[in-house]
């Protein structure tokens, strides 16, 4: 089941942009990234809250994106940016607790 959602997700990502979503530079991925308006507005509180460079946007979005591939969902829903920027935040965590240690 799992691997049957990724291979669908890959080949969509193929199909739509000729690429996979982590290759995407900044303006097709932009492109590709229907946001919805509650997404939209998510994302730019997130920005804000976390105080995100371009890139950590642009990691964040490629992340949604797929998320939202996953869902075979063409606009990336709010649910997408929250849980896309919910790993980025953890990931930040674990860095700091491994420079704790």
């Amino acid at each position: 089941y799992f691997r049957d959602r990724v291979v669908n997700c890959r080949d969509l990502q193929i199909q739509r942009q000729g690429k996979l979503n982590n290759q995407l530079s900044a303006e097709p991925l932009l492109k590709f990234s229907c946001l919805s308006s509650s997404s939209k507005n998510t994302f730019n509180k997130a920005i804000k809250h976390y105080q995100l460079s371009i890139r950590a946007q642009q990691k964040i979005l490629r992340v949604a994106r797929t998320i939202a591939d996953l869902e075979q969902s063409e606009e990336i829903k709010e649910s997408a940016i929250i849980e896309a920027v919910s790993y980025r935040a953890f990931d930040q965590l674990l860095s700091k607790a491994r420079n704790f240690v």
